[in-house]
């Protein structure tokens, strides 16, 4: 009961500067849009010209009520990959994310997508498990045995932030 009164303290905590943040993306954003305002006619002539994207993608949405989802990155990775070449990189980067493709395979999640040094899997969906969050945090927790190997393997310290997140999801799928 202690810890978890603690962490609904530190949950808090994080909120608090979470709203100054939001008010100063706003006041930028609203700035920079008012910096970059094109002549009164550019925006209909680019509305006019951006395609509908309906026509080109045709899908269908559908509600997942039992899902959980894993976001990865790698904290740090832009200053890693400043002293690293491209090919190092993408070595390094197919080294560790392929050992997690392996670990959500053995633990029946569904790999979503990698995007730069971010990776992202799913359990509960397409095909619906009652235990999805259980696998989605045994993957986390796996995800971590197998960044320490990577580290011997590797002969380097890479460090990785995880969250999870669990309930219900819209999902597109092409018609």
């Amino acid at each position: 009961l202690q810890v978890a009164d603690e962490l609904l303290k530190d949950a808090s905590e994080l909120r608090r500067p979470s709203a100054s943040l939001d008010s100063n993306c706003r006041t930028s954003n609203a700035t920079n849009v008012t910096q970059q305002a094109p002549a009164e006619e550019q925006p209909l002539k680019a509305m006019n010209s951006v395609p509908d994207v309906r026509k080109f993608r045709p899908f269908t949405m559908n509600l997942m009520t039992d899902v959980s989802i894993l976001f990865a990155d790698i904290a740090g990775f832009t200053k890693m990959s400043s002293n690293k070449s491209a090919d190092e990189l993408v070595n390094l980067l197919n080294d560790l994310f392929g050992r997690f493709d392996y670990l959500c395979k053995m633990g029946g999640l569904e790999k979503i997508s990698t995007l730069g040094d971010c990776y992202y899997c799913v359990a509960g969906c397409p095909e619906p498990c009652a235990d999805h969050a259980i696998r989605t945090v045994e993957m986390g927790l796996n995800m971590i045995v197998a960044i320490r190997q990577f580290d011997i393997d590797r002969g380097q310290e890479v460090n990785m932030r995880v969250g999870i997140h669990t309930g219900k999801v819209s999902r597109a799928l092409p018609s």
